[in-house]
Formats: C-alpha cells, structure tokens, sequence
C-alpha cells in the first residue's frame, strides 16, 4: 500500500539522517546555528528554527550514501523533501497526516521532474530539481489554494542550484550540502510566495 512504502521511505531517511549526526563536519555545523526552534535535529538532540533545519538535515541525509534512490527520476527525491516537511511542519505544528501528504506531494513533484530532466553529464543531480519537490512538500503542509502552490513552484524553479558530479568524484564534502540547499530554498520558496513574491509565468 502506498502509505506503508511512504513510511519505509520515511524511515529510511530519517535514519540516513540520524546516523550522520555523528559526523564530526555536521555537528560542527549544526553548533553555529544556536538559536532554539521547534524544528528536530534528528541525533542531536536538540530543536531550531526550520530555515537551518531543512539546511542541516537534508546535508545529513546525503552524508553517508544511505539515502533513498528512485531509479525513474535518476536521483534521490525522499532526501530533498523530507527535512523541508518535517521542519515546516514542527514549526507550524500540523499534523502527521499532513507531514506525510507533503512528503507526498513532494516526492511525486520531485520524481517526475527528474524523470523529464536531461541533466548535463558535469551536473550532479542533487540540489537541481529536488527544489521544486521540497517547495511542492512545504506548499502542501502550508494548504496552498492550486494557484498559490503553482505560483511557488514557479519561484522554486529560480532558486535550484547547478551542481557539479565532480564534487563527488573528488569526495568533496560540500556535495551533502546540495540536498541540503534543495530543502532550505524550497522554504524559501513558500516564504516568499506568502511574503507575494512572484516567479516566472512557466
């Protein structure tokens, strides 16, 4: 049934993420940002605000190669949704019900646009289209009317980021920040549709 593979998918990534809280790179991170929030750092004990969580978060989960893969859209679309919802749903206190729609909603937007893409072959596809998915996983848990969500996937198609495969190949720790990235400018991109920021028309 397709709420118990969310939940495996669920799963998996939060223990992606947690089990990267023992690297010494990401505590360092995540012990700049020191403002308390409501939102989890999964393995270290201790809440912030959503806008570093989503940051921190969706570089755990890339960190130690355990990260969900979907084999159609040629990436990792749990990765880039999963610690936007989680975070923007522990702000703003919504349900497990709505958390697992946006999750959703996320990882269906994510998939396909990764599926349709051709990315060049110097592009990592961490942090590219992933964007939009966590932008569709907020606008979800957010309640956004169809055109209120349209316009912030227009808005997130302008923050994604063009990676480069070479990070990885070099082993390059910056390439966890992709993911990472894709779920914080995916936020942004509900936080500036309901500030009335507009994006491109397609």
């Amino acid at each position: 049934p397709l709420r118990t593979q969310l939940c495996c998918i669920l799963l998996h990534t939060v223990g992606a993420i947690v089990g990267a809280s023992a690297e010494p790179e990401l505590q360092a991170l995540a012990a700049r940002y020191t403002a308390a929030g409501a939102a989890t750092l999964p393995g270290l004990g201790r809440g912030i605000d959503a806008d570093a969580a989503a940051l921190i978060n969706g570089t755990a989960g890339t960190f130690l190669e355990m990260d969900e893969g979907n084999r159609f859209s040629r990436g990792h679309p749990a990765v880039h949704v999963i610690p936007a919802a989680l975070a923007l749903s522990e702000q703003r206190g919504a349900s497990a019900d709505v958390f697992l729609s946006g999750v959703l909603a996320g990882y269906e937007v994510g998939s396909r646009i990764g599926a349709a893409s051709r990315l060049r072959a110097s592009m990592h596809p961490h942090g590219t289209w992933g964007t939009v998915g966590a932008a569709a996983a907020c606008a979800r848990v957010a309640g956004l009317a169809p055109a209120a969500m349209h316009e912030t996937l227009q808005i997130a198609s302008s923050l994604t980021t063009a990676t480069s495969k070479q990070t990885m190949l070099d082993g390059g720790l910056v390439r966890n920040v992709y993911a990472g990235l894709s779920n914080r400018n995916g936020l942004l991109a509900l936080q500036l549709a309901e500030c009335g920021f507009s994006g491109e028309r397609d």
